[in-house]
């Protein structure tokens, strides 16, 4: 008898690779007394574990770390074990986390509930990260340490003892013959010693084989009635429970809300609007950034160089907030005629009758000017559209045109208008 310790690590190098942890040596058996995990992966976003009560409801604990799973980034551990040569098969699966600075997973529960893990010597115990997760190097690092207590096989002994006792019992005449592939067996009503053929006792392979079909290849976590009923929540009427609780359920397709709802911080509208004709259904939101350029109705020749031109917008259903500013460093009217403008608006200005009236505020700087100069999205002038226009307010005028800039001025401002 002796003890070994189990200690290896996945790692950058080797996290592709099925890795086996524990074989017991040739000859012995052995018995894990103590196996886990330390976990270190800096390489994806720390994640605030919830303190959760001994008395904490089971079905709110699976919403907890439903919750968890859905925010949180992790990595997947496959625990596998093999018998002889055959092939790998998966004992559970193992969601692991970045807790700062790092965290033990006790592997044990995962493979019995006894206080030690009883493995043969053609049994293998292996993990494996699932494929399509990887560890990065020099951050990530996930180490296997435990214990083993091997003691050897039997030495023979008890095999001689049995074979003695069969050359006793065919000395005494209660046996005369044994042929071969059979088994020795006492029948109950005479209780003569008699041959039985093996054919008549399942072998380990066939009990294996049978409770690997009637569990279906279950995981690990569910191949027992105990880890069935447990997942059940211990319920005799899960499935009435389960009707019960999807009856309460918004649909998907127009749900409708009694109470105040509350969201994870966020409201995703799609790419590309779907209208609604009701006045009282916000249909559409967006938030950017605008090119403002400074021109006039008529450009003719003119000649506008933009030291630097930026604008933001955030559109709320059919309104449209926007800021800008402009800062001209090169100015020639050329033939330029009309009304000084803002082009390159995100969204058009809605057309039509008592539309056009949205007025904003307008900062200018650098530039000599009279009057109050604001602006406006159009007022039925020609030319509107995507443009606002900038007028100046003098004492009975209406629309007038603001001065011609120069090099140097700047025009800041914002305005709200409708949108088609």
């Amino acid at each position: 008898m002796g003890n070994i310790a189990i200690l290896t690590e996945i790692n950058s190098t080797n996290y592709s690779n099925l890795l086996q942890i524990y074989q017991p040596t040739t000859g012995h058996s052995g018995f894990i007394t103590s196996l886990g995990l330390t976990v270190n992966l800096k390489s994806i976003p720390s994640t605030n574990f919830p303190y959760i009560p001994d008395d904490t409801p089971p079905d709110v604990l699976e919403q907890l770390f439903e919750n968890l799973e859905a925010e949180a980034q992790f990595k997947e551990l496959r625990i596998l074990l093999k018998k002889g040569a055959g092939f790998w098969i998966e004992r559970a699966k193992i969601r692991l986390f970045n807790k700062e600075p790092y965290y033990e997973v006790d592997l044990m529960p995962y493979f019995t509930k006894a206080n030690t893990i009883d493995v043969a010597e053609d049994l293998s115990l292996g993990l494996q990260i699932k494929v399509g997760d990887t560890l990065a190097a020099n951050v990530d690092s996930i180490v296997i340490f435990g214990t083993v207590v091997e003691e050897k096989k039997n030495n023979g002994n008890e095999e001689l003892a049995a074979r003695i006792e069969a050359l006793e019992l065919a000395l005494a005449g209660r046996l005369t013959n044994l042929p071969a592939n059979t088994l020795l067996g006492r029948n109950t009503s005479s209780g003569i010693v008699e041959t039985i053929p093996q054919t008549t006792f399942a072998k380990p392979a066939d009990i294996d084989t049978a409770i690997f079909n009637l569990i279906g290849g279950a995981p690990g976590a569910l191949n027992t009635l105990d880890e069935l009923a447990a997942a059940l929540a211990d319920d005799a009427n899960f499935a009435t429970s389960v009707t019960n609780l999807l009856a309460l359920k918004a649909p998907i397709a127009s749900p409708s809300f009694t109470g105040l709802m509350t969201t994870a911080g966020q409201i995703a509208f799609p790419a590309v609007q779907n209208p609604s004709a009701s006045p009282n259904t916000l249909d559409d939101y967006e938030e950017g950034t605008w090119l403002p350029v400074l021109t006039y109705t008529s450009p003719g020749t003119s000649s506008i160089t933009h030291g630097w031109n930026t604008g933001r917008y955030q559109k709320i259903g059919n309104r449209v907030f926007i800021t800008f500013d402009i800062r001209i460093s090169v100015f020639t009217k050329g033939t330029a005629s009309g009304f000084l403008v803002i082009s390159g608006l995100p969204f058009p200005t809605r057309a039509g009758s008592g539309y056009n009236n949205n007025y904003g505020f307008l900062v200018v700087g650098n530039a000599p000017f009279t009057g109050i100069p604001f602006l406006d999205t159009g007022n039925g002038l020609s030319g509107g559209g995507n443009i606002i226009f900038i007028f100046k307010c003098v004492p009975n005028l209406v629309n007038q045109p603001l001065e011609d800039p120069v090099a140097g001025a700047l025009y800041c401002g914002q305005i709200v208008y409708e949108t088609s």
